[in-house]
């Protein structure tokens, strides 16, 4: 006895493109950090493809998250992209200044270049939670569509645990 078992969603939930579209563009318009006006979406075979230009990475990323688990979704391809409000030494000044207001942060330490909307971080930090806060600084600059975290984790020598003193 062969018994049919479909794996996968059920046909009763299946969504066409066009109300994957309408629902999509419902959750973007109710989502206060997704600017849905500067966007353009295009749904095929539940594939779906958002375009247009934010001015943060982070409102890039709340439109994928508010869309990828939507029903009907398969992928989603983010073609979505950042346009610079600032100049590039101004995007430097402002990383430095928020590196420098991070008590855990030794802004010192790291340097921090700019070419386009692309960030380079470079030198040393003292943990990874300090290189991790170095690159979210850098992403909350406006107009940085990419950050290049180079940053290495160097345990000061004076760490007693390190120095074998514990």
């Amino acid at each position: 006895m062969a018994e049919e078992i479909q794996v996968g969603s059920s046909p009763l939930f299946d969504r066409t493109d066009t109300e994957i579209a309408e629902a999509i563009l419902n959750v973007l318009k109710w989502h206060t950090a997704v600017p849905e006006e500067l966007l353009k979406i295009k749904v095929e075979k539940g594939v779906v493809s958002l375009e247009g230009e934010v001015k943060w990475n982070f409102q890039r990323e709340a439109a994928v998250n508010a869309v990828k688990n939507l029903a009907g979704v398969r992928s989603v391809n983010n073609f979505m992209t950042i346009r610079s409000v600032i100049a590039p030494d101004d995007v430097k000044e402002k990383i430095s200044a928020s590196l420098t207001r991070h008590a855990v942060i030794d802004a010192d330490r790291i340097r921090v270049e700019v070419s386009g909307n692309r960030v380079i971080l470079s030198g040393a930090v003292r943990s990874l939670a300090e290189r991790d806060d170095a690159e979210h600084a850098a992403w909350s600059a406006p107009g940085v569509d990419s950050v290049d975290n180079r940053l290495t984790v160097v345990v000061p020598e004076t760490d007693p645990l390190v120095a074998g003193v514990l």
